[in-house]
């Protein structure tokens, strides 16, 4: 099997970029390496959320990283339009995609105070955008019926940021790519790299054949670490992956309380925040939880489906208690140790990496898969370098910071999951013994590169504490003799 471009990994980006490059030119060969079941991949547990402000925290666009990678998703999203118009040209009217355009932003008092920091920062940012929002009333928000203690006390309506239907979005992107494009599809795992000299010349798949391209493409999310693994000559320059682990659920809606567009909370306790959108004929996506682990999980969580239930039924709709649970997800998004993404060619010749979004691969999909491709075939694109495969950490918390913004999440989590405290002075109790929680990980990492809180919350989720925090103990003298990049 040869092809003159392979993309290895058929998620969101994978098949974004095989389609902009053959968009581009469409005499190209092109193989898309992956599994039909994208077993534990992000895409196909995404809610697709189109949103960018929405997605905003205090502590986001402190950093010139942060403001790049908000970037990334401002570009997406003045793209999405035209995106959906173009792949709909070559579907058939049932066929279609649509674009549930409307994002409902609540404030309610179920967690910590961190959702009134993200909630304002997200205000101020729109302010400075002159992004167009509105004030609504929480009570007239289609779908919403929580718990009188959990009601929202302020709320926006965002009629720019919204959602699609993820699987039937990326049907239509694999169909486009196989009837009208020269673009193949492999069902197959990707093993390992064969180089030559300083290229890589093949890969292997599971069935023991090779596949030879002059260009590759690594785009498995999660899963790539694995292949960075076998490449020992530029492994230690690129920032570890990792797997921000999600579970989701699919319910039928409440007849008499449609939710129409996505409503959600700020992002909180480490993870994006509580969400629920329409999701096909009456039925409700409701997302999503947040764990990261060492590596890939393909099992849903007992425990995290109970917490996504308990959260729907509590802030969302407290009639969902009657709804059928239709299906339920689990997905990995690609997580490096600094939370920024990998995008760009290698020190390997013919070697490209776009992994690490993180939560907004989806979003971000029709401006990366485009500015790829663009870069590949070396035309004009509008990526910024910053965040290229090999490069050192980005430091966007001191570790004094990391270790504030943590305890700060652990309350917020804590809160959600209804912790009550005896009144007067408890709550600095609790602050005390967190903060000497993560400070016992700090000194056990014996490093000063401050964590984000959602890397810090990972240690408690991780199967073996004490191992992960030796790994990464070896992980980061490992790295002492590179630079960490510091952009304050």
């Amino acid at each position: 099997m040869t092809y003159d471009i392979t993309i290895i990994g058929n998620g969101i980006l994978g098949l974004s970029t095989a389609l902009s490059l053959a968009f581009l030119d469409p005499s190209l060969k092109i193989g898309v390496v992956g599994p039909e079941n994208k077993e534990g991949g992000a895409s196909v547990a995404a809610g697709a959320m189109l949103n960018a402000f929405a997605e905003i925290t205090s502590t986001s666009l402190k950093s010139y990283a942060g403001q790049e990678k908000f970037n990334l998703s401002i570009q997406a999203s003045k793209r999405w339009d035209s995106w959906i118009k173009k792949i709909n040209d070559f579907l058939p009217v049932p066929d279609q995609i649509t674009y549930q355009k409307g994002t409902f932003l609540i404030l309610n008092s179920k967690s910590g105070i961190l959702d009134s920091e993200n909630f304002y920062s997200i205000l101020k940012a729109l302010n400075e955008h002159n992004e167009p929002y509105e004030e609504v009333n929480p009570a007239e928000i289609p779908g919403l019926h929580p718990l009188e203690d959990c009601r929202p006390l302020r709320s926006l309506y965002l009629p720019n940021e919204g959602c699609i239907d993820s699987g039937k979005f990326m049907r239509a992107l694999q169909d486009i790519a196989t009837n009208h494009y020269k673009i193949s599809f492999i069902n197959k795992k990707a093993k390992s790299f064969n180089v030559r000299g300083n290229s890589v010349t093949s890969i292997n798949i599971e069935s023991g054949e090779s596949i030879s391209s002059k260009t590759f493409v690594l785009a498995m999310g999660s899963y790539s670490q694995k292949l960075i693994d076998t490449l020992p000559q530029i492994s230690r320059n690129i920032p570890r992956l990792l797997s921000g682990m999600g579970c989701s659920l699919v319910v039928n809606q409440d007849n008499n309380n449609i939710v129409q567009h996505v409503i959600r909370t700020p992002n909180r306790s480490g993870a994006c925040g509580l969400h629920a959108m329409p999701q096909g004929e009456g039925n409700l996506y409701i997302g999503a939880t947040n764990n990261v682990y060492m590596n890939p999980k393909t099992h849903h969580k007992a425990g995290f489906t109970h917490f996504l239930l308990e959260c729907a039924l509590e802030q969302i709709n407290q009639n969902l208690h009657k709804s059928d649970i239709k299906t339920y997800y689990t997905g990995n998004r690609p997580a490096t140790i600094d939370t920024f993404p990998l995008i760009g060619e290698t020190s390997i010749n013919g070697l490209w990496l776009l992994t690490g979004t993180y939560r907004d691969g989806f979003h971000q999909s029709p401006f990366l898969g485009d500015s790829m491709a663009r870069k590949i075939l070396g035309l004009p694109h509008e990526l910024n370098n910053i965040f290229k495969p090999e490069r050192s950490l980005i430091k966007t918390f001191t570790k004094e910071e990391s270790i504030e913004e943590a305890i700060r999440h652990y309350m917020c989590g804590a809160y959600e999951r209804s912790m009550k405290l005896p009144k007067a002075g408890w709550d600095e109790v609790l602050r005390d013994l967190i903060h000497n929680r993560v400070n016992y990980v700090y000194d056990r990492l014996e490093t000063n590169f401050g964590l984000s809180p959602d890397m810090m919350m990972m240690f408690e989720f991780s199967d073996d504490f004490e191992e992960s925090l030796d790994y990464f103990k070896d992980y980061f003298k490992g790295n002492h003799l590179r630079k960490n990049l510091s952009i304050l």
